[in-house]
């Protein structure tokens, strides 16, 4: 007689073999694959960490890049207009020198 039927087919209830104690217990009972996965994504955590770290190092390295980059590029405009306006004084100064100076004459006989 199981729970105050009396039947053949019913049988005092027994505990799976596979569960270790109550049902609760299975489920907090710490096993070594769950102890293997809290210290995977402990480690997993660790790499995050460091390369968050790098990341905010490389950004900070890039904006210094940047505005390095921008200086420079300042400083390229600022030559190219010095260079554009030596330029015009080299031809202002060269121009009449060419102008009062003969030409001279090859070797060969031609102008």
């Amino acid at each position: 007689m199981a729970n105050g039927i009396d039947s053949p087919y019913v049988q005092p209830h027994r505990k799976d073999p596979q569960v270790v104690g109550d049902g609760e217990e299975a489920l907090t009972a710490p096993s070594p694959d769950y102890e293997l996965i809290a210290q995977e994504l402990s480690g997993l955590r660790e790499k995050v960490s460091r390369l968050d770290n790098g990341m905010s190092d490389v950004l900070s390295r890039l904006a210094e890049v940047e505005k390095v980059n921008a200086r420079l590029e300042d400083a390229a405009l600022t030559t190219a207009r010095a260079l554009q306006e030596i330029s015009g004084h080299w031809e202002g100064c060269t121009r009449p020198c060419a102008a009062r100076t003969p030409p001279k004459k090859h070797p060969s006989g031609d102008s």
